[in-house]
């Protein structure tokens, strides 16, 4: 049964990646432009859930667009070094030299 569920979950993954692929999102994004989005992302989340700024009936829409903002900047995080340019080159951190 498990074997199924790890099948099933795998599926999903290359079909997300699939959809992000032909709608055309390939950008590679920085660690710091990465971590501003989820920081903002969850602060609106926090928001909508503490908040009467959204009415009520519509706080689970606002939560799950937002959730979906999340997931697709986390995919295109772990497409992503550090620094920005995709996996597929090698990351070299910068270091300072000791003079």
């Amino acid at each position: 049964m498990k074997i199924i569920a790890r099948i099933k979950t795998k599926a999903a993954i290359f079909a997300f990646n699939q959809l992000l692929h032909a709608i055309g999102i390939k950008m590679n994004i920085s660690l710091k432009h990465n971590m501003a989005v989820q920081l903002i992302a969850l602060l609106v989340q926090m928001g909508n859930l503490l908040s009467d700024y959204v009415p009520e009936e519509y706080r689970p829409i606002v939560a799950g667009a937002v959730a979906l903002i999340q997931v697709i900047y986390a995919k295109l995080g772990q497409s992503s070094n550090p620094d920005g340019k995709p996996v597929a080159l090698a990351y070299n951190p910068v270091t300072k030299k000791s003079v």
